[in-house]
């Protein structure tokens, strides 16, 4: 079993589970103003109302980054748990793109909150 069996996992499991917390927390507009797991944008942190527009406009797209995380996560484990060595170039496969992916979902879901607070202005 090669390290990257190891840390795919944990590391898609962390990040599903850190985008899930952020898109309940947008969702339901309880997300505090600069929290650390929020997203930073100028426009978003100009006041309370602006972030709380824009993180209700990402939120689709953070669960989405969290769905797509948890989907990286179990296929990670049967690439390169379950399949071993035979699954090693797919688990590489399945890293990297999981990892562009989830970067790609948390650009989307910047500009979207951030067109959401230009569209209230």
């Amino acid at each position: 079993m090669s390290a990257l069996a190891i840390i795919g996992p944990i590391a898609f499991g962390l990040l599903a589970l850190l985008y899930g917390i952020l898109a309940l927390k947008a969702r339901a507009g309880t997300l505090p103003l600069r929290s650390a797991i929020g997203l930073h944008n100028r426009e978003l942190e100009a006041s309370e109302e602006a972030w709380e527009t824009g993180h209700r406009a990402a939120w689709p797209i953070l669960g989405m980054a969290a769905a797509v995380s948890a989907f990286h996560a179990i296929g990670s484990v049967i690439a390169g748990v379950l399949m071993g060595e035979d699954g090693r170039g797919f688990l590489t496969a399945l890293v990297v793109s999981g990892i562009v992916v989830v970067l790609a979902l948390w650009f989307v879901a910047s500009a979207a909150a951030v067109n959401a607070v230009k569209r209230m202005e």
